[in-house]
């Protein structure tokens, strides 16, 4: 389990970025994208992601979180699952964001923040692990990551402090994982 003293202030250890991608939509229907349920499968694979993050601290302080509706759901099934955040904010700028507004988003966390969940969507949230750790040690994971980021992926990194300090290739790529319910 990682576990990770609390980051008071500028230039203490570094901090935790839990990157997640959320559980599987459903494509039935002729909702817009942003507008996509979880499938049944998802359903259970949201779940099994509450649990994986319950079970390995640190918790989230802030957790920032897609406003689509997967990602909405994802994160409720998630905390009926066990998983917990400090503040959950859904944001409208998650959902379209690249890589690059992704590391803005989270370069503006406030110094209170020592561990942050970004649950948002793909290619963007693949491509800030990779801009972020830059293939930098975890080979075997790096591999597996590489081969793909599927829905319900988990990428924990350990970055620096303060927030403001994270750039690109100034991630460890801890942990990755991908739940299945």
């Amino acid at each position: 389990h990682d576990s990770l003293p609390d980051r008071p202030g500028e230039g203490s250890r570094p901090g935790r970025l839990i990157i997640v991608r959320p559980a599987k939509s459903s494509w039935a229907g002729d909702a817009v994208d942003h507008d996509r349920p979880l499938s049944r499968r998802g359903r259970r694979d949201a779940r099994a992601l509450g649990a994986h993050l319950a079970a390995r601290p640190p918790v989230p302080d802030r957790a920032l979180v897609s406003d689509a509706v997967r990602c909405r759901q994802t994160w409720q099934l998630a905390t009926e699952a066990g998983a917990t955040a400090g503040e959950v904010m859904f944001s409208t700028t998650v959902y379209e964001a690249s890589a690059t507004d992704l590391l803005g988003q989270v370069c503006a966390s406030p110094s209170s923040v020592s561990n942050l969940l970004l649950l948002g969507h793909n290619s963007s949230v693949v491509d800030l692990v990779r801009l972020l750790a830059a293939h930098t040690g975890q080979p075997d994971l790096w591999h597996r990551i590489d081969q793909k980021f599927p829905t319900s992926a988990v990428a924990t990194l350990a970055v620096p402090a303060p927030w403001s300090a994270v750039a690109p290739g100034s991630a460890e790529l801890l942990a990755y994982g991908v739940p299945r319910g």
